[in-house]
């Protein structure tokens, strides 16, 4: 009888152990979806407050610079590739800790910011432009550039768009590695073209897919940079150089975009007449 207590008690010890287990495990599992659902809601918020994909869902590379500048002066650039959820803003904090736990807007979240190295150079002036970003378990933030491991992927993907108030320029692959954090894949001063010379050949020898497109030393990189989950010490680091717009391009896109605007203007006062016509009904 005695054994027959102890066996009951300790079953019960034993589920409400799972049942702790299983309430802590759900309000952890909550907190990680209300982490995604937030940074989801906030820079979808942003897409529609930058124009940078507008009610067609083109992307033209025409960027609402003055209203993002008065949610955070932080701003530099807009990355945007094709087909992807990469279509965000990039920052430039005071230091390398803050956007890694905070979003555009400065609220607190773990799935933070694009953001570029505060210690280099400002506004893509330097050879080698780093840019950090989470990789994010839902595949938001930068988790999408490890596709580029895969050749196939490379060559359907060979450019990102990257943005700024004063230019547009196409981003073209030209490396693809796996380095740990202190790599030399994140150097930013260079005192010489043979220290240009040098990353790039760490590029070349490192980059697991083959590209069209090189780059020397009087071009301009954009490298960006997250975490492997696998490791936790190795870098996905995509490196790209940057191309401006043709001229052909830049007028092209505005004309895209006008056209874009006009329709959109057209149908909202078709909509309208529509309201009024039904409203008018009503009364009869």
């Amino acid at each position: 009888m005695k054994i027959k207590k102890i066996r009951s008690f300790a079953f019960k010890v034993i589920i409400v152990c799972l049942i702790v287990i299983i309430m802590v495990s759900g309000w952890q599992l909550y907190k990680a979806f209300e982490k995604y659902y937030k940074a989801r809601i906030q820079y979808n918020d942003v897409i529609k407050t930058s124009g940078s994909v507008n009610v067609k869902g083109t992307f033209t590379g025409e960027i609402d610079w003055q209203s993002l500048l008065s949610q955070n002066e932080d701003i530099r650039a807009w990355i945007y590739l094709k087909d992807t959820i990469i279509n965000y803003p990039v920052v430039r904090g005071s230091d390398n800790s803050f956007y890694l736990t905070h979003m555009f807007n400065k609220a607190y979240n773990g799935a933070g910011a694009l953001f570029m190295d505060a210690n280099a150079p400002d506004n893509f002036e330097g050879f080698n432009t780093v840019i950090y970003g989470h990789h994010m378990k839902d595949g938001s933030m930068l988790a999408r550039i490890d596709k580029y491991r895969n050749q196939d992927y490379y060559e359907k993907n060979k450019q990102l768009e990257l943005i700024t108030p004063q230019a547009k320029y196409h981003l073209r692959v030209v490396g693809f590695e796996l380095v740990d954090a202190s790599s030399e894949a994140y150097k930013w001063s260079f005192g010489s073209d043979q220290e240009k010379q040098s990353l790039l050949d760490f590029t070349a020898r490192n980059s697991v897919i083959n590209t069209e497109d090189k780059a020397d030393v009087n071009d301009k990189l954009v490298t960006f940079s997250t975490c492997v989950y696998a490791t936790g010490e190795e870098r996905y680091v995509l490196v790209t150089k940057m191309v401006p717009w043709t001229e052909s391009e830049l007028k092209d896109a505005i004309d895209e975009q006008k056209a874009i605007d006009s329709s959109s203007i057209k149908e909202k006062e078709d909509k309208g007449t529509d309201n009024k016509k039904s409203n008018n009904k009503g009364t009869l």
